[in-house]
């Protein structure tokens, strides 16, 4: 058989868990380096800077996910080339409205700050456009929040899936390695980090790791070892990519031991997306406001992180029942023709 048990392992419930890990190291990224005009929480050289200044590298596992979990989820759907407009509104559906909507208040924010400061009221309609198509990188247009650049990462691979699949899903074992190969040899000679062949690596990996799920046959450890060895070739020929590739075997362990489950991760892996998307908007605010009247003192620093997270935690939850949830179940309600089975993405 190609695939083994596949009702009971169409369902991966580890990797939301693996999601919401993530978004919560990024949160901590961006609270413990916060900076804005009137300062830092912290300093540069206290511990807690220097310790999460790689955080931000855990963005690869993101990709890493989506590089597994797409082929996965269009395995299931028995998903054919035709299928590809279905496919990618299924996609928009899910992830573009509660993005775009962070764009518009992201543009709120901005309009706030230029009347707390007594400057004109400028709304630049090109730039939202631009993050309505994710199309910043190519007209060289700055995002309003830095985060919004991996979005637009994964839309260009979600483009690029759709039309590699088949090939990906083949029952020629060659064949499958083909857009693999492709695709590292895009991202080789297309290194631009605003573009995602600038991460094929992780991307493939993900891949590799999707053939190795699906598999039942001798092949299986092979495609586990690929997966493997490309990760520690990053890891020994591009610099500085130790954090990202500690990262990304840290998931590939979570994923072969199916870290178990419980109440909060699934909390946490379930609002992950919502969290990405809005703790600048709540969490960031909270810091901005208490920051000025921060006692000297290690505690008090800790106290407003802590709140930060709580703060953005919350926020989140609510913004994931009031926006993304709805996305999630509009696009679950677009079927594809000869869909066997639905998987959650």
């Amino acid at each position: 058989m190609e695939a083994f048990n596949l009702v009971k392992k169409r369902e991966i419930p580890v990797v939301n868990v693996i999601r919401g890990l993530t978004s919560l190291i990024i949160v901590l990224y961006h609270f413990c380096n916060y900076q804005d005009p009137q300062g830092a929480l912290f300093a540069n050289d206290s511990f807690l800077v220097k310790s999460t200044v790689n955080f931000f590298d855990a963005v690869n596992v993101f990709f890493f996910i989506s590089g597994f979990i797409l082929p996965w989820a269009l395995f299931f759907s028995n998903y054919k080339l035709s299928d590809y407009p279905v496919y990618f509104l299924k996609r928009i559906l899910r992830i573009h409205p509660p993005y775009f909507l962070s764009v518009i208040i992201s543009v709120l924010i901005a309009v706030f700050f230029q009347l707390k400061n007594g400057d004109p009221v400028f709304i630049n309609i090109k730039e939202i456009v631009a993050h309505f198509f994710y199309a910043n990188p190519f007209l060289h247009i700055k995002w309003l929040n830095i985060i919004f650049w991996t979005l637009a990462v994964e839309i260009q691979f979600y483009l690029f899936v759709g039309f590699i699949f088949p090939l990906l899903n083949s029952k020629v074992k060659l064949v499958c390695y083909l857009p693999i190969v492709g695709f590292l040899l895009m991202g080789y000679f297309f290194q631009s980090e605003d573009y995602f062949t600038g991460y094929s690596i992780p991307f493939s990996a993900g891949m590799l790791f999707f053939l190795y799920y699906k598999t039942a046959s001798k092949f299986k450890l092979v495609h586990l070892f690929l997966c493997i060895a490309l990760v520690v070739f990053q890891l020994l020929n591009i610099p500085n990519s130790l954090t990202k590739t500690v990262f990304l075997i840290l998931t590939i362990v979570m994923l072969l031991i199916n870290w178990p489950i419980n109440f909060w991760f699934s909390w946490l892996g379930e609002t992950s997306y919502s969290l990405y998307l809005t703790h600048g908007f709540f969490g960031s605010w909270f810091i901005y406001y208490l920051k000025k009247y921060l006692v000297d003192g290690f505690f008090w620093q800790i106290l407003i992180l802590i709140g930060a997270i709580i703060i953005s935690l919350i926020g989140a939850r609510i913004y994931y029942f009031i926006i993304e949830n709805p996305s999630k179940k509009w696009a679950a309600k677009i079927k594809y023709k000869r869909q066997a089975a639905e998987v959650s993405l």
